[in-house]
């Protein structure tokens, strides 16, 4: 918490923490977990809707400019739920952008969601998975192109054999790239996978 205040990320007012408590106590009034089943997961846990009116303008300039205090405070709204997924971690990751984004941009924004995660739990993490080659946007593809265009899109490099890993991500759509994450893991020896997003989009 800052010693002193600064705009609120939502509604503009003085704020010590990033986001006022009245903006923080109205977006867990409206929070709408999800959890739902993907292949080679445990499980996974989606917190708003993709197209939350007040967010989504955070979630732009978080994968747009890597804004460090926008991603902290998203990293908050995932630590408040980290026990909904019922299952104690061992390590905490994310699911690597696309090379050409990450290039673009210099940062990818689920990779420091991840790690700020971790610190704040004060949970190992590691960046574990990385992509092979380059592959299409998903953004735009129906579910099955999108289901193929991640189909073995990510490796192992690290040890990951026997552990129960948590995969972060910003938006989970069709699932495609979270599944794909976990098939990895799974196939270089996870014991289990879970995932969390903060919007869940499409239909799974």
């Amino acid at each position: 918490m800052s010693l002193f205040p600064s705009p609120c990320l939502l509604c503009g007012k003085a704020a010590y923490d990033s986001v006022c408590p009245e903006c923080l106590a109205r977006l867990s009034g409206e929070e709408r977990l999800q959890r739902f089943s993907l292949p080679y997961l445990e499980g996974a846990l989606t917190l708003f809707d993709y197209g939350h009116k007040s967010l989504m303008p955070l979630l732009f300039a978080a994968k747009d400019r890597g804004d460090h205090k926008i991603v902290l405070f998203f990293a908050r709204l995932y630590a408040a739920r980290r026990n909904e997924l019922c299952a104690p971690i061992d390590l905490v990751t994310f699911a690597p952008r696309r090379k050409s984004s990450v290039w673009k941009n210099g940062f990818d924004q689920s990779a420091m969601l991840s790690e700020d995660f971790a610190a704040l739990c004060g949970l190992p993490w590691q960046k574990v998975l990385r992509r092979r080659g380059f592959s299409r946007r998903q953004h735009g593809l129906a579910r099955e192109a999108r289901m193929q265009n991640a189909k073995n899109k990510f490796c192992v490099c690290r040890n990951v054999r026997g552990k129960t890993i948590l995969l972060i991500d910003d938006v989970i759509t069709t699932g495609a790239t979270v599944a794909s994450c976990a098939q990895a893991l799974k196939e270089a020896g996870a014991a289990q996978v879970y995932a969390m997003a903060l919007f869940r989009g499409g239909v799974l």
